[in-house]
């Protein structure tokens, strides 16, 4: 293992005749520590002893073509967009496809271990190994960019990990210039399903009565420290409040599940009658109970800026 950082030793080191692996050698190499890496850290955080989803996990890491159906969203939201910034960015994917569909993109991951495994990854795809300094090693609280540096922030499974989502949001915002917006998918907690533990969840459940189910379901409570519960709601109030703090700043929220919803509707000339969308909601939320997790899906868009 390389030292401190959790990975097998790489396949170079061990052949002499291939001091440089590239190619498929690397990218095998590269999902191998990846899986390593998404196994440890969820058996201990969570409990959750599965290689297989570990492996799976690798998998869309290592496939440039994985990140696809974030840049469809983003052409859909925002047409004109070329520079974007991935949030919680991980391995540097979604920042790889972005540069080479010709976009002009940044991520910012604040892990170490995962900035250690860029440059294998970039090899085992054959694309620029200098592409790894757009991946950066910073904070969401504290961006390292001029206001209105980008036309999008690309934000998946990480504003219920930051320890204040409303100072995260606001620096979100001050990054983005106007016309642009902020796509963010992350967990609602005001379901009832918790995705990390993988276990039934009551909404918002009190963290002292979340610890003790924890403890019945012989599950550690460490990862309990990193989840924040957002909720839809709460995005929403946050997002006024943001507003209200700047004058001359316009915010704008699409819930991009009922955008989905009435799209599909009007494609088969369905009629949608007053409160159908409510009622979706609620048949969705009975189908799903205790079995998946519930999911805020918004664009927030930034009409003006002061």
């Amino acid at each position: 293992m390389e030292k401190g950082l959790g990975l097998p030793a790489h396949p170079a080191a061990q052949d002499e005749l291939e001091p440089a692996a590239g190619g498929k050698k690397d990218l095998a190499w590269v999902q191998q520590a990846i899986a390593a890496q998404v196994h440890k850290e969820w058996r201990e955080d969570f409990g959750v002893d599965d290689y297989a989803l570990a492996v799976r996990i690798a998998e869309s890491h290592i496939d440039l073509g994985d990140p696809a159906w974030r840049f469809d969203w983003l052409s859909s939201r925002a047409p004109g967009a070329t520079r974007f910034l991935d949030l919680a960015s991980g391995y540097g994917t979604a920042v790889f496809h972005g540069l080479a569909k010709g976009l002009e993109g940044f991520g910012v991951e604040p892990a170490p271990q995962k900035h250690a495994l860029a440059a294998p990854l970039l090899r085992g795809l054959r694309l620029p190994e200098q592409w790894r300094k757009r991946n950066l090693r910073a904070m969401g609280e504290n961006l390292p960019f001029r206001g209105g540096s980008f036309d999008a922030i690309l934000s998946y499974q990480t504003l219920e990990h930051v320890s204040d989502p409303e100072a995260v949001l606001k620096e979100w915002v001050r990054v983005t210039s106007p016309g642009g917006g902020i796509h963010l998918r992350c967990p609602d907690y005001a379901g009832t399903y918790e995705g990390h533990y993988r276990l039934p969840w009551l909404p918002l459940l009190p963290r002292s009565l979340a610890r003790l189910w924890l403890r019945l379901n012989r599950r550690p409570p460490t990862g309990l420290a990193g989840i924040g519960y957002v909720t839809a709601g709460r995005v929403e109030r946050m997002v006024d409040r943001i507003q209200a703090g700047q004058p001359g700043l316009s915010l704008s929220v699409t819930d991009l599940e009922k955008d989905r919803v009435y799209r599909a509707l009007r494609r088969r000339r369905w009629p949608a009658p007053p409160g159908w969308y409510a009622a979706y909601r609620l048949w969705h939320a009975l189908k799903t109970c205790f079995r998946r997790e519930k999911e805020i899906h918004f664009w927030i868009g930034v009409e003006s800026k002061p």
